[in-house]
């Protein structure tokens, strides 16, 4: 039996060093019309539910005189300070709450209705209805009905990190999947930054128009979807279906280029299809696969870093942790909007990076950057603390330093990073089940980030951050340590590379534990 491992190892190694040898592109493409079109489409316009989260994140003081107007009249309460962070803390937790409800119950639809139907329409209409709660809430005066439109905001983000990117990297060809799924992102970063502008004191960033992001969503939605309905779907995921392979490949060359080898392409999602036995496989199986626990892993961990991180934290308390260690509202605005100015650049060039420099050197630096974020915004409370809990020109530039360097890591893709290891490292048949774990992980971990620091962070104070510091350093070095390069490579390649590892780590053990190992095996190299 250890010899049939052994053989079975050797020839499914010896190809996989030939594929990686003979797929060796010296120059990135530009892509497609319509893959640009597609990525215009969705990273500017798709970014309508980022722009409703802008409110939670950058206008905590016209929501704290609303939470207190709204308590008042319909409860009679009149909230403090830690009244307002605990009530900031359970609506973004309700966001949360949705997205983990979608993951379950929509993400996996995928697979069934379509990348394109979940990742435009159902998403388009899910937003819109938060649009519409957030404008009834300043009408009504309703904290309830705001607190019900970050539930649905928060619904839409799981198929906004993961179905709308897992269709783009779908769309593109291999040497530009990277690219394409970090353009997204950097649309979306634009139209955050922009969206900035709209959250200052004199504009919409004050007790009167607060709730006109919600109408500048709503226009966004209806132009986007507009838009998105003249895209095709997925060609990986109509080949998936059994479509017609002409059909396919009008598709294919929309989205790879009129020069595009449709056989050569159709075969490379062949290959893929047959790296497992099942068309539909569900996380268990996944999981007793040997290849696919070790991918799992890699991205699971890469899905925490945000969570619990300083980024997790920045989402609610960006603005709050500034105005305590000295800066004013409209300074505060004022210095993320210069801050997002300066790192623009980055973001234009970050998805060629992907592909130049590759995606490992990338993240790797990403997960530093969060490290030395979390130990800053600690350096921060520590002398907030000496000072007798006055804010000083240390204070802020230490705030400074904290924003701009977590900032940094997350627009080096630390934020949607595990999405692109899942469309790099995950078959076609396990997509959906795995992602939608990812996902779950990621939402699980934020709603427990959000809980621990509201609760502790005022009793314990700078040690709150302590935990958070050692989970950052752990990331650090296992994605280091077991993080393959992707860059440029089928899928197919990307996930017999970590596949190999995992059967090389057990070629050690002896013939009998090779024999109770086999089952997991199954599938190794078959097609159906």
């Amino acid at each position: 039996m250890k010899s049939l491992i052994d053989d079975l190892y050797a020839s499914k190694h010896t190809r996989m060093e030939t594929d990686l040898y003979a797929y060796n592109p010296t120059a990135m493409e530009w892509p497609s019309k319509w893959l640009t079109a597609a990525i215009l489409i969705h990273g500017l316009l798709g970014g309508f539910g980022e722009v409703i989260d802008l409110v939670l994140m950058r206008m905590n003081i016209p929501l704290a005189a609303f939470y207190n107007q709204s308590m008042e009249l319909h409860y009679d309460i009149n909230l403090n300070d830690a009244g307002v962070t605990q009530l900031t803390s359970w609506i973004a937790n309700l966001g949360q709450v949705g997205s983990v409800v979608a993951v379950i119950l929509v993400v996996p639809r995928m697979d069934t209705w379509g990348r394109k139907t979940v990742a435009v329409y159902f998403r388009s209409a899910i937003g819109a209805i938060s649009a519409l709660m957030m404008i009834a809430s300043k009408s009504f005066v309703s904290v309830e009905l705001f607190a019900l439109s970050q539930l649905f905001i928060g619904f839409i983000r799981p198929l906004r990190i993961g179905v709308n990117k897992m269709y783009m990297s779908e769309c593109a060809p291999d040497h530009l999947r990277g690219f394409a799924t970090q353009s997204v992102s950097t649309g979306t970063m634009l139209i955050m930054v922009l969206g900035g502008l709209t959250t200052t004191p004199q504009v919409f960033g004050n007790d009167d128009l607060w709730y006109m992001i919600g109408v500048v969503a709503l226009g966004m939605i209806i132009i986007y979807v507009t838009a998105a309905s003249f895209l095709p779907d997925s060609p990986k995921f109509m080949s998936y279906t059994g479509m017609d392979k002409k059909k396919v490949g009008k598709v294919i060359r929309k989205y790879h280029g009129k020069d595009a080898d449709i056989p050569v392409v159709l075969h490379s999602y062949t290959e893929e299809f047959h790296l497992t036995t099942h068309h539909h496989l569900g996380f268990r199986e996944a999981w007793n696969d040997l290849g696919l626990r070790d991918s799992l892993y890699i991205v699971f961990v890469a899905a925490l870093v945000p969570a619990i991180g300083p980024t997790q934290i920045f989402f609610v308390y960006a603005i709050p942790l500034k105005l305590r260690y000295g800066f004013t509202l409209g300074s505060a605005n004022a210095f993320d909007f210069i801050a997002g100015m300066i790192m623009f650049p980055l973001a234009f060039a970050l998805p060629y990076l992907y592909e130049r420099i590759g995606r490992k050197p990338l993240f790797i630096l990403s997960l530093a950057l969060s490290f030395a974020g979390i130990t800053l915004m600690l350096v921060a409370q520590l002398v907030f603390v000496a000072q007798g809990h006055q804010a000083s020109v240390w204070t802020v530039i230490f705030a400074g330093l904290f924003t701009i360097v977590v900032g940094l890591s997350n627009g080096l893709g630390s934020l949607v990073f595990y999405i692109i290891l899942a469309a790099d490292l995950l078959p076609a048949s396990a997509k959906a089940s795995t992602t939608t774990a990812a996902l779950l992980v990621n939402f699980l971990a934020g709603i427990v980030m959000n809980f621990y620091y509201a609760t502790f962070e005022p009793i314990i104070g700078g040690t709150v951050l302590l935990p958070i510091i050692l989970a950052q350093a752990f990331f650090l070095i296992y994605e280091y340590r077991n993080l393959p390069e992707t860059r440029l490579r089928p899928v197919a390649d990307n996930f017999e590379v970590v596949r190999s590892r995992a059967v090389s780590r057990r070629h050690s053990l002896l013939p009998s534990q090779f024999d109770s190992n086999v089952s997991l095996l199954k599938g190794y190299g078959t097609t159906e």
